[in-house]
């Protein structure tokens, strides 16, 4: 199962509602979540619930990132587009 396509489907369904400046490149490698992360609060929570839909989707497997992501203080840690991929991965 891929995780890459979890993710890669997951960032072109957010774009078609992001505006043209705002939208995220395919290929972006940094830190997506977290304190440093590109996106903001309503857009990571937006990509969480689009991640774990599309591995529903895709793979008909009900995965929780969600958890793993928030703690007690909110998302307190950075994670990039690997990191998640990992967790998805573990999951599946």
């Amino acid at each position: 199962m891929n995780s890459a396509q979890i993710i890669s489907s997951a960032i072109v369904e957010m774009n078609e509602l992001r505006d043209a400046i705002d939208q995220i490149d395919e290929t972006f490698d940094g830190t997506l979540i977290g304190p440093s992360g590109i996106l903001d609060s309503l857009a990571t929570a937006t990509f969480i619930l689009t991640v774990e839909s599309k591995a529903q989707e895709l793979y008909e497997k009900n995965i929780d990132i969600a958890s793993i992501l928030l703690s007690d203080n909110g998302i307190a840690k950075n994670f990039d587009i690997e990191t998640i991929a990992t967790l998805i991965n573990e999951q599946l």
